[in-house]
């Protein structure tokens, strides 16, 4: 699925797949983290294609909300 939240207002936030996450969906995925223990996440970038750092730059981002797993090699 999509990462998708309504906010207060009836604003739904939906991950386009062609920018950085905005912090309103990072922090839907903080929260899964947080309840769900680590949930697995991919970055996808569909169309508007930007550098290879700014994707990696984004996968640092949603890396940073993983929790450390002792044993656990990362990619």
């Amino acid at each position: 699925g999509h990462a998708r939240e309504e906010d207060e207002n009836g604003i739904v936030l939906v991950d386009t797949h062609d920018r950085p996450a905005c912090d309103e969906v990072l922090a839907l995925y903080a929260s899964a983290v947080e309840k769900f223990d680590n949930v697995p996440a991919l970055v996808e970038w569909d169309s508007k294609l930007p550098e290879l750092t700014v994707l990696l730059d984004e996968a640092a981002r949603v890396q940073s909300h993983v929790k450390p797993m002792p044993d656990y090699a990362y990619a």
